[in-house]
């Protein structure tokens, strides 16, 4: 089978997923230094670029092979090793048990995107994408939780990555919403009562929580 050259295999979608690998890059490099912030915004521009570049490539009708693979293997480094890193190096400690339960979190990523190369379409446990938001927000809201509770949260996370839970995607997420519009008012009430108090950030992380372990079992129970 001929190979071949990178540059032929590339188009211009993947051109956003490189830029993530690249920004992966600087993001290991900065924690190195303890720069947590920019790291942070980092994560944050991964995830958009991580958006844009799936919109682009069905857009374009560019999707193919090389770029899902690209992608999975890009998701893996940007949505589980660089938080798990900023994690152990923010919030955990040193111990053996905080490296087994971050270890196991990489682990659960890599099992979940090998399953997503094989059925693309069905969306089985939370997405990485929004766990690392929830890391990145709880932390710029200066919000504060035990060692204890971050271990047991990756290893709950690592079962779910795991699951044969079918999450919502936004599609269903919305028809639920103004399906049933107490859900709606509630939102719009918690968000209105953080942002009064200035606890913007809390009401994202709060949110994405709410996403990981709720929305699963609206559409069953609503």
């Amino acid at each position: 089978m001929e190979v071949k050259s990178i540059h032929r295999m590339l188009k211009i979608a993947d051109l956003f997923t490189l830029t993530s690998a690249f920004l992966f890059g600087m993001g290991l490099f900065l924690l190195l230094i303890n720069e947590y912030f920019s790291v942070a915004i980092i994560i944050i521009i991964v995830a958009i670029f991580d958006l844009l570049d799936g919109i682009v490539a069905r857009a374009m009708r560019q999707q193919n092979e090389f770029g899902m693979f690209l992608d999975g293997f890009t998701d893996i480094l940007c949505f589980a090793v660089l938080p798990a890193l900023f994690v152990f190096k923010v919030f955990m400690d040193t111990s053996y048990i905080s490296v087994f339960c971050l270890a196991l979190f990489i682990m659960s990523n890599v099992l979940r995107q090998s399953r997503i190369a094989l059925k693309p379409k069905d969306i089985l446990g939370p997405t990485n994408t929004a766990f690392s938001f929830f890391i990145v927000f709880f932390y710029l809201s200066g919000f504060q939780i035990g060692i204890i509770a971050w271990q047991v949260l990756f290893i709950i996370m690592s079962i779910l990555f795991l699951s044969d839970i079918k999450y919502p995607n936004h599609r269903e997420i919305e028809q639920t919403i103004w399906k049933r519009k107490y859900i709606f008012i509630l939102i719009i009430i918690l968000a209105a009562f953080l942002i009064y108090f200035n606890l913007a950030y809390h009401a994202i992380w709060i949110f994405i929580l709410l996403y990981i372990f709720v929305s699963p079992f609206v559409k069953r129970f609503c």
